[in-house]
């Protein structure tokens, strides 16, 4: 297996705090948070819209970004959900419910 320093030629530094300036590509080591690091762009931009009906954590979802579905998962409390919710580009709608077979 190739090491991070044999792909690139460089090592991944190991710091106590993240940088204040990162430049562009740089990977590196917070050794406070114990989590390894990178700094990237990403093309596009975020757009607003409506929140859920329903907070939901750990469901399913489909879709693009004027139709979509997402159904199931957990509600803000541990409360398994069977219920779905439709994105219509704009607004959620409330969707169908889910039939619960076996462990659900």
């Amino acid at each position: 297996m190739s090491t991070f320093k044999e792909i690139r030629g460089t090592l991944i530094k190991s710091v106590s705090s993240d940088p204040a300036n990162p430049v562009l590509g740089e990977m590196w080591y917070n050794s406070t948070t114990l989590s390894l690091k990178g700094y990237l762009t990403v093309a596009g931009t975020w757009a607003s819209g409506t929140s859920m009906n329903i907070p939901r954590r750990e469901g399913g979802g489909a879709g693009t970004q004027t139709s979509a579905l997402v159904f199931a998962g957990a509600g803000p409390t541990p409360t398994k959900l069977s219920s779905s919710e439709e994105w219509n580009g704009s607004n959620w709608t409330g969707g169908g419910t889910m039939e619960q077979q076996g462990i659900f």
